[in-house]
This record gives C-alpha cells, structure tokens and sequence, in this order.
C-alpha cells in the first residue's frame, strides 16, 4: 500500500462529515454478510463498512517501519562520517609588510 493511500484513510475516517472519496476504492473498504436475523432487521444480505480498526494497525505499523529506517539510517551515516578524512584548517600566514 502507498503512503498517500493510508493517509487518504486516515483523514477519512477522521472527517466529521463522513467519507471524502470513493470507498470502495480505499484499501480499507470491506463487505461484511450479515446475520440472518440482522439482515432481516435491516432489510439487506452485505453491510459495506470500513476496516477503521485495520486503518490504526496499519498506520501504527508504518510509523514504527518508518522510524526504525530512519535509526538505520542515522547509524550509516555516522558511519559514513567517520570514514570521510578530515580536513585540515591552513595555517594563517601573516602577510609581507605587517
């Protein structure tokens, strides 16, 4: 899944006036058949829904990725820095007639 899709998601799902794109072509979008006696109460088979609790889990695990790449990261750069010589300031050299 793409970083702009688990976004998409979560401001969904976070937006007070319910869903701000086409559902079904959101990862999380499920359908769900219904009890017998529940479909009978509401007159239908299938529930569309969103997956909200897999929308946290998901991007819960992205953080944690994301930050744990980062740590690899920083640790080859250091590693990096010290393999790079350093170099050496010249030496001031006072001008002729001073």
């Amino acid at each position: 899944m793409r970083d702009i899709d688990l976004v998409n998601a979560l401001r969904c799902i976070s937006s007070e006036d319910g869903p701000t794109g086409d559902c079904k072509k959101c990862p999380f979008y499920k359908t769900v058949t219904l009890p017998e006696d529940l479909a009978a109460k509401v007159g239908a088979w299938e529930w569309s829904a969103c997956d909200v609790d897999a929308v946290g889990f998901a991007a819960a695990d992205r953080i944690a990725n994301q930050n744990t790449n980062i740590l690899a990261l920083q640790l080859e750069i250091e590693k990096l820095r010290g393999q790079v010589p350093r170099r050496m300031p010249l030496p001031i050299v006072p001008e002729e007639g001073m």
